[in-house]
């Protein structure tokens, strides 16, 4: 008999069921399958993590498990593993598909064949075949990251706007805020259409995550005290209020945003890819705009007396002053983690209401948008925190994650540990940064070397590993039949 290989069916434990979704939208054929997105990026760090640490196979999710994937995108990943096996009957919309190997074929109709000259006429045919779908395969997979944005016009303008960057912090610092404010209305405009179109989920609702709230809040701010320094009258609109954003701002960038460039395995360097530079930029750049707010307070208030008054960072405080007359809200800990309290509140009190069950597909209610909480849930945090606190076992948590239902009793894991992580990094890096402008930027050197060695890393797995990996799936069996031969 001839070796077959069946394709995953949707709803199997590597395509989330989205069956009630509508297939037949334009929107959802667009294929953004080849990204990288966040959920896999968790992925791979859990993977990476449990790899090193010898946890069991049954307390850690695999590759694919629970991975949110259309019918489409998972035919097309897997037909990248199988075409060695099949023929054209196996397409992307069949879900059951058998093909039949090539090689198998000759080598069970070549006993049919009676001379020398017809085996080889067979196998010619059959190698060619291979080598042909070999160059499609590979020709689909370049396709896909030329759609994603891999030009030359991309990388050009990428490698110039850091350069931009570079160069106005170092020589303008006065100015540097200014660039933030241009750069962040296009990056927050630009993820937000990938957001909205993404799918086979809407994920417009991952912009209600804390450093995507903290840095539009920033750029409402910034245009309010340029319009008001400016237009509205000659001075600015207060004092106090100034002090106070001045305070908040300071915590937020130099602690849970400085650190999240630290942890989070997305934020990287890519010179073509407008998503993820969206991604550093919300992360990277308000640590930069706090240190020349912090540390270039003079040059900052010549350029721009009616905008900014900084005259008070020098009665600043990190923590409480001793006096009786002294406020909490009167210091950066203080501004900052009533800040994070005040989004912390209005966030978990959304996802308790209505969030953690906007992406279930097991429920009557088709499902439409995605949040940031599914999509680390569905990286592989669901099957850790199940085995870690609650005694789940893998399968239910697989079961779960296929169909986006999470309890809320790892929601209530996820906001503990985002609380905790957020306001210690307040503490741990904002604490150091606001009393030592060597620190501060010696701080954001090691997050750049960070960002640029994961972007090197996927480069070069652009350029070497991506491809060699595909012909070594393409060419697997040959190489075990010379092995064994």
């Amino acid at each position: 008999m001839p070796r077959t290989t069946t394709l995953p069916r949707q709803g199997s434990y590597e395509l989330v069921d989205n069956s009630s979704i509508n297939n037949s939208s334009t929107d959802f054929m667009q294929d953004n399958s080849s990204s990288f997105t966040e959920e896999m990026h968790y992925r791979s760090s859990i993977l990476a993590a449990s790899h090193a640490l010898n946890l069991p196979d049954d307390t850690v999710p695999t590759a694919q498990e629970g991975m949110l994937r259309r019918v489409e995108s998972l035919a097309a990943d897997t037909s990248i593993e199988h075409v060695m096996d099949g023929d054209a009957t196996c397409t992307a919309g069949s879900s059951d598909a058998k093909v039949e190997s090539p090689m198998w074929w000759y080598q069970n109709n070549s006993k049919t064949t009676s001379t020398k000259q017809q085996r080889s006429e067979i196998y010619q045919k059959a190698e060619r075949d291979v080598i042909r779908r070999t160059l499609e395969e590979i020709d689909k997979v370049a396709n896909k990251r030329i759609r994603d944005g891999f030009s030359e016009v991309n990388f050009t303008l990428g490698v110039l706007n850091m350069i931009l960057v570079v160069f106005v912090f170092a020589l303008y610092p006065q100015h540097f805020w200014l660039l933030f404010l241009i750069e962040g209305v296009v990056f927050v405009a630009s993820k937000a259409h990938t957001f909205w179109t993404a799918r086979p989920l809407n994920n417009i609702l991952y912009l209600l995550d804390y450093c995507w709230v903290m840095n539009i809040l920033a750029l409402f701010v910034l245009v309010f005290f340029l319009f008001d320094g400016l237009v509205v009258n000659p001075s600015p609109s207060g004092n106090a209020l100034h002090k106070q954003v001045f305070m908040a701002s300071i915590g937020t960038a130099c602690g849970p945003l400085l650190g999240a460039c630290l942890i989070l395995p997305f934020v990287a360097v890519l010179f073509h890819d407008i998503n993820t530079l969206s991604d550093l930029f919300i992360h990277i750049f308000p640590p930069m705009v706090a240190y020349t707010l912090k540390w270039e307070a003079d040059d900052i208030r010549q350029a721009w007396p009616n905008v900014f008054i900084l005259d008070y960072t020098e009665e600043v405080t990190f923590f409480q002053g001793a006096a009786a007359s002294s406020s909490f809200f009167n210091c950066v800990v203080g501004s900052t983690i009533t800040l994070y309290l005040v989004w912390f509140v209005l966030f978990t009190g959304w996802m308790l209401t209505t969030g953690i069950n906007l992406p279930r597909s097991d429920l009557a209610i088709v499902p439409k948008y995605d949040t940031v909480f599914h999509s680390l849930m569905r990286g592989g945090l669901y099957i850790v925190t199940g085995t870690t606190f609650f005694g789940r076992s893998k399968t239910i948590s697989v079961e779960h994650m296929n169909a986006n239902h999470f309890e809320k009793g790892d929601l209530f894991v996820y906001l503990v540990a985002h609380a905790v992580l957020a306001i210690s990094s307040t503490f741990i890096l904002g604490y150091p940064c606001f009393h030592s402008k060597r620190i501060h930027s010696s701080l954001l050197m090691l997050v750049t070397v960070v960002t640029v060695y994961r972007g090197a890393r996927r480069y070069t797995y652009y350029a070497t590993e991506m491809y060699g990996k595909t012909l070594r799936k393409q060419f697997a069996h040959l190489l075990d039949e010379d092995v064994n031969s």
